[in-house]
């Protein structure tokens, strides 16, 4: 058998009593208390409202439209700003891509002229090498005259240069041409 406890915020003494006599007379009780809820507040009634007078309806009217009128016309007016900041923005990003490809166009005119001035260079080798120097006589120097004899000079026989000799026509490995087309 269990024994409730009394509550004397939640019950009344009414239920205390009965549940006593009860537990006196060996009888169970299984019906719980109900719980008690806040009592429903009274629904408020609607206030009427007040009617308007002609007058101030057609103020209000005005004051919409104005209103109205006033934000529809900021409105065009932030489009247009944003329409002419996205145009700024579209001219700028033109002219970096317009000066980045006028620099690479710079610079494969660049190279293309540093590939011709290659091309010139090693015709004139071949030139060389295929047309033996002549000798030119020494230029000939005015000699003034002197007042003491001129000194005998020695004679010096010149060598004339040695032939270098030709370099085989070897394909060049792929390191080798890379390290010729670094610095270009």
């Amino acid at each position: 058998m269990e024994l409730e406890i009394f509550d004397t915020e939640t019950g009344t003494l009414e239920e205390f009593d009965s549940k006593l006599k009860a537990l006196e007379d060996d009888e169970e009780i299984f019906t719980p208390s109900p719980p008690t809820s806040p009592p429903p507040q009274p629904i408020k009634p609607m206030k009427k409202k007040r009617e308007l007078s002609a007058e101030r309806k057609e103020q209000l009217k005005e004051q919409l439209r104005k209103g109205r009128a006033k934000s529809l016309e900021v409105r065009k007016r932030k489009k247009q700003l944003k329409e002419i900041e996205k145009l700024k923005k579209l001219e700028e990003e033109e002219k970096i891509i317009y000066e980045s490809i006028k620099k690479k166009k710079a610079r494969e005119t660049d190279k293309d002229d540093l590939l011709k001035q290659i091309e010139e260079l090693k015709n004139k080798l071949k030139e060389r090498e295929l047309k033996p120097e002549k000798e030119k006589p020494p230029p000939k120097k005015e000699e003034k005259p002197q007042s003491a004899p001129p000194k005998p000079k020695k004679e010096i026989k010149e060598e004339p240069p040695k032939p270098q000799p030709k370099a085989e026509n070897k394909p060049l490995s792929a390191r080798q041409k890379a390290r010729l087309m670094k610095g270009f």
